[in-house]
């Protein structure tokens, strides 16, 4: 995935998702509170939703960040909850395919 806001930009990657947020390794500092717009494809889902940094943990020996989507439209939900719909219905999860902007 790729992480832009108007003073920086990096490259992550997912490790878990939900229809509230997600979790992305990231080593480096983020302020808590800090938004960024999040771009990803994923199952024919290309994805650009603007996120908000909520904590910094480790998540299965990794250490990143848990960021909450800020829905600026009903459709993103949408679109978010149908992706983690099929991904619990056993399509790929973004941790096995390693997501790339």
């Amino acid at each position: 995935c790729r992480l832009e806001n108007r003073t920086m930009g990096f490259t992550s990657l997912i490790t878990n998702i939900s229809k509230t947020g997600l979790f992305v390794q990231f080593g480096a500092y983020l302020e808590e509170g800090t938004r960024f717009n999040i771009h990803f494809e994923h199952l024919g889902f290309n994805m650009k939703i603007p996120v908000e940094v909520v904590h910094r943990h480790d998540h299965n020996g990794q250490m990143g960040y848990g960021l909450r989507f800020v829905f600026g439209a009903w459709r993103e939900f949408l679109a978010v909850s149908m992706l983690v719909g099929l991904i619990k219905k056993g399509a790929p999860a973004p941790e096995k395919l390693k997501l790339v902007a």
